[in-house]
């Protein structure tokens, strides 16, 4: 429920976070949640923007790995007064636990989530909130910079595997990522949006809550203030892991393009794909063998990245998906290849 400073109803706030076998990153993660709940109920020396804060973790290991730690941290609150709840979410998937969370928001007016493997920057939910209430949008998508574990290889530098893209505050956008972001939960109660589950396994399943969100009228804005630092262990910082993550994130996107498209028009949209994937996988070839010959990485690897991106659009073309979230990470047949 909103509670009313003056005469401004101030928002009750969940700040979520999906986990899966990281425990050992929540202590400080949940420290940093609590100094922005400080902060939206105006305890920070700055005007109180939430009526009330509770962070929420959802742990998507069946084994309940977080559990121990989660109550720990539950009882040791520091005086700050904001609840820390653990709940569980067997069901494997990243989509199962993020409607996990918005099963946990029932009373609340704003969800605000992170990643496990990201930490807020000061004033990262205070930027969030104060652009949903200039804008009214449904979805706020914040900007997520990397912070990298131990020296990183040029090579990787070069081709900007970890890079994301940054937009003027304000900026209307068709679809965003679900890690850094606000949701206004009236409004996506009142769509019936929910995250697809046929997406929970491959990844993807954030595109198509907001491209269905933005469809069903909401709209969704991008806020450049509000900074996650997406934490690059060591095991990430690999050119084997890298490529992987290009072919899923091309697979995904022509999984999600078909899922949300009219039954009628799919073969032809799998067709484009295919023909897409397969320039990139040529051109993304070329390239890298270019780079190769002139002993320079940034062709070397941003044409590598074309290509897996390529193989990943032809292997969703076909119907194939890349798990990236499944206990195994195995390519099977997508539920929607039919």
């Amino acid at each position: 429920m909103k509670s009313t400073v003056g005469e401004v109803r101030l928002p009750a706030v969940v700040i979520g976070v999906p986990t899966y076998r990281r425990p050992g990153v929540l202590p400080r993660l949940v420290t940093e949640l609590r100094e922005q709940a400080e902060d939206l109920l105006g305890r920070a020396g700055r005007p109180a923007l939430a009526g009330s804060v509770r962070i929420v973790l959802a742990d998507n290991d069946p084994e309940r790995s977080a559990e121990q730690t989660v109550a720990e941290l539950s009882r040791s609150s520091g005086g700050t007064g904001s609840e820390v709840r653990y709940v569980s979410e067997p069901v494997p998937g990243i989509a199962a636990v993020r409607n996990r969370i918005l099963e946990e928001t029932s009373g609340e007016d704003i969800l605000l989530s992170l990643d496990d493997d990201e930490r807020p920057r000061p004033a990262w939910a205070r930027h969030l909130v104060e652009t949903w209430r200039e804008t009214g949008a449904a979805f706020v998508a914040g900007r997520v910079v990397p912070e990298y574990t131990g020296e990183v290889d040029p090579w990787l530098l070069a081709g900007r595997f970890f890079v994301r893209r940054q937009l003027p505050t304000g900026t209307a956008v068709p679809f965003a990522a679900g890690g850094n972001m606000l949701l206004d939960l009236s409004q996506v109660r009142a769509s019936g949006v929910r995250y697809r589950d046929d997406f929970g396994l491959s990844g993807g399943e954030d595109t198509v809550f907001t491209k269905e969100l933005h469809a069903a009228g909401h709209s969704i804005v991008w806020c450049n203030e509000s900074e996650a630092v997406d934490v690059v262990p060591a095991e990430r910082q690999t050119k084997r892991w890298v490529l992987i993550r290009a072919l899923s994130h091309g697979n995904t996107t022509v999984l999600s393009d078909t899922a949300l498209s009219p039954s009628h028009r799919r073969r032809a949209l799998r067709v484009r794909a295919a023909i897409g994937g397969l320039l990139r996988l040529v051109a993304g070839i070329g390239r890298a063998i270019a780079g190769f010959a002139v002993r320079m990485p940034v062709h070397q690897a941003r044409g590598l990245r074309t290509a897996c991106r390529g193989a990943g659009m032809l292997l969703g073309a076909a119907g194939w998906s890349y798990e990236e979230y499944g206990r195994d990470r195995r390519l099977a047949r997508f539920p929607q290849a039919g």
